[in-house]
């Protein structure tokens, strides 16, 4: 069956089930493995640093992104290499990890009721680090230790 642009809807002829079924709303982009999406991203940059506008190395690449986009993939490279064209987690730095994970797991062991304000004051004076009370919430989550409400503790 042909869908929007010609694109077959349906597995090949073949029977090959790992062909991506266009959805609504999805763009050839959120369809590319990581790597694909990886490589891509840093074809697109490279293009860009040989002269090429930034909707052409798009094209070539097989990219459908926007022109703010491309310059933003370009100035993600220049700041940390190739590296930073990956997938992975935007805007602020993971803070709980490493010797703060690792007091934090030990605070959590003898204490898992410890009230989550009361460790962000401790992360502040030990590491001085300010973390709010939602991402240690997070944090504890991730870790399967719960702090049940107050009226939970009083049975």
């Amino acid at each position: 069956m042909l869908g929007k642009c010609g694109q077959i809807n349906s597995p090949t002829a073949a029977g090959d089930s790992n062909v991506a079924t266009p959805l609504i709303g999805e763009s050839r982009t959120m369809r590319m493995k990581a790597t694909d999406l990886y490589t891509a991203r840093v074809r697109v940059v490279e293009a860009m640093e040989q002269g090429l506008s930034w909707h052409e190395a798009a094209k070539r690449a097989g990219l459908e992104i926007s022109q703010s986009t491309a310059y933003r993939l370009r100035q993600r490279m220049r700041q940390g290499g190739e590296q930073a064209l990956r997938e992975g987690r935007h805007g602020h730095p993971i803070k709980l990890r490493g010797e703060v994970r690792h007091w934090l797991e030990q605070t959590w062991k003898p204490a898992p009721h410890t009230p989550s304000h009361e460790i962000q004051t401790q992360l502040a004076q030990r590491f001085s680090l300010q973390v709010s009370v939602s991402q240690i919430n997070r944090v504890r989550a991730s870790a399967r230790v719960s702090n049940p409400p107050p009226s939970a503790k009083k049975s």
